[in-house]
Formats: C-alpha cells, sequence, structure tokens
C-alpha cells in the first residue's frame, strides 16, 4: 500500500497527522472503519507522505481491500487543509 495522507508541515508528528486524520473520519461519522483504522500508527513521514505501520500482511491487505477509498479520501481532505 502506498503512502495515502500527505503533509506540508514537517514539524507533525507522522502519529498525531494520523490521529487527526482518525479524528475527520470519526467525525464525518464513519466510526465503522475505526475497529481497523485505529491499529494503525503513523509510522513516519517520508517525502512529504505519511507512512503507516499495522500488525500483519493480512491486516495490511483487508484494510487495502476494504477502506482504501476511505483513507484516500481522507487524504484528500488533509491536503486542502495543511
Amino acid at each position: 500500500m502506498q503512502a495515502l495522507v500527505t503533509a506540508s508541515d514537517p514539524a507533525l508528528s507522522a502519529q498525531n497527522l494520523w490521529e487527526k486524520a482518525l479524528d475527520g473520519i470519526r467525525l464525518e461519522g464513519k466510526s465503522y472503519a475505526l475497529g481497523w483504522l485505529a491499529r494503525m500508527r503513523g509510522l513516519d513521514l517520508r517525502d512529504s507522505a505519511l507512512v503507516l505501520s499495522v500488525p500483519d500482511r493480512f491486516f495490511r491487505d483487508w484494510v487495502d481491500d476494504h477502506y482504501r477509498g476511505l483513507i484516500e479520501e481522507t487524504r484528500c481532505t488533509f491536503q486542502n487543509q495543511l
């Protein structure tokens, strides 16, 4: 899975940015996804992209198959805000 959230402010930590993304998903009423997405962690900001860590390959693939669109939608929102 490619990095899906970008940040232009290097002062933001990867985990803080991911927590803001999760808050945005929660505020949009899409809490059904949080059981999966909250288990992911912001690992690094690399080339203005947020790198996320996941527990294992199955988890990565499942989230990619089911929530990639939601994460990309959230990414677009954050690109406009940052």
